[in-house]
């Protein structure tokens, strides 16, 4: 079983975020209007947006690092000869053979390297570790919004693009769609089949 942590986690972070927002919201639609806000709207609409993408990466990483280590606990548990696996995958010379039991080595490191909010490099890195996202309908349905709200938030940190074209209302909107999205991540991986099995 996966620990349910990560998804608890981080939404009470997405939820922290929401309570800034709104109330950031509040200060530039009520009067008289906080001016501090007023005057940069624009940079705190895309501090937030930066903030959620951040939260949505950082959840993504947890999650495929929870996953991985209950795998790797299986495998050790399983006190498979080293030799045999490395074989399979073309490793015979004698100078490579090592007498213990094998482990796969994925560090979190190995992890954090590869994850990124992009829709579609979340699909490729699930898949590497056998869990097929891209299958869930609920998963996909979610594809256009993450890959629009990402390229945003790429635009806006690589290139300073301008966030004036969303509104604070957007991104409540989107932190609201990130936790449904991280929701829909935990629950096809909490229903692998190899999780199934332990």
């Amino acid at each position: 079983m996966i620990n349910r942590t990560a998804l608890t986690v981080f939404s009470q972070q997405f939820d922290d975020l929401l309570l800034i927002v709104s109330e950031s919201n509040r200060r530039v639609t009520v009067d008289p209007i906080d001016r501090l806000f007023e005057n940069y709207l624009n940079v705190f609409t895309k501090s937030y947006i930066v903030s959620a993408c951040s939260i949505l990466e950082a959840f993504i990483q947890d999650v495929l690092f929870s996953y991985v280590t209950v795998m790797e606990d299986r495998i050790i548990k399983s006190n498979i000869p080293r030799n045999i696996i490395m074989w399979s995958h073309g490793e015979t010379k004698k100078t490579s053979y090592r007498f213990e039991s094998y482990k796969t080595g994925i560090e979190k490191s190995n992890i954090t390297d590869e994850v990124s909010a992009n829709f579609f490099k979340t699909i490729k890195i699930f898949e590497k570790i056998g869990i097929d996202l891209e299958g869930n309908a609920n998963f996909a349905k979610y594809a256009d919004f993450i890959g629009s709200t990402v390229d945003k938030r790429n635009r806006i940190v690589h290139h300073n693009d301008n966030a004036s074209d969303i509104s604070l209302t957007d991104v409540i909107n989107i932190i609201e769609k990130f936790k449904e999205y991280a929701e829909a991540i935990f629950a096809v991986v909490e229903k692998s089949p190899h999780l199934s099995a332990l």
